[in-house]
């Protein structure tokens, strides 16, 4: 924001352009974390039908801004 010189208590024209590096990198630390943590590990629940075995095979978020600040 610094570089783009907006004032982060009013984004204004840069609020669409904010939203989008900031799910840009998020999406990137979400898919790093799942690569690095979570991908095919079997994550186990124990229930009354006995033990049951899950894995992730994927890992999707989406982030946005509230409305524009004014």
């Amino acid at each position: 924001m610094r570089d783009m010189h907006a004032d982060p208590y009013n984004l204004g024209k840069y609020h669409v352009k904010t939203s989008d590096l900031i799910d840009r990198l998020l999406n990137d630390r979400a898919q790093h974390f799942f690569r690095q943590n979570l991908a095919y590990r079997p994550i186990v629940f124990l229930s009354a039908q006995g033990r049951q075995d899950y894995r992730l095979t994927g890992l999707h978020i989406k982030t946005q801004l509230p409305w524009d600040r004014t």
